[in-house]
């Protein structure tokens, strides 16, 4: 696998597994901590330079609902991936 291979190579027995969703539980969600991790990412500047509507990212991060957090919590994965890579 690519990540495996990658400078942030992971061992191969968690490369190769199967993978699968996850979410937060709804606990942290409303947590001030979790608040603060989302508004650090997903900010102003990250939505302008993926081409993506800020209006809807800061609509989306106020409710809390598990499809509005799934979406949450891919746009993270993609913030924390650029960051990383870019």
């Amino acid at each position: 696998s690519r990540i495996a291979e990658s400078q942030f190579s992971l061992p191969a027995r968690i490369a190769n597994r199967k993978k699968h969703p996850f979410t937060f539980k709804e606990k942290h969600v409303d947590s001030a901590k979790y608040r603060d991790f989302i508004n650090d990412y997903l900010n102003e500047s990250f939505a302008q330079s993926m081409g993506l509507n800020s209006s809807f990212i800061n609509t989306l991060k106020k409710k809390t609902d598990f499809i509005s957090q799934k979406q949450i919590t891919s746009l993270l994965n993609l913030a924390i991936w650029k960051q990383v890579f870019f």
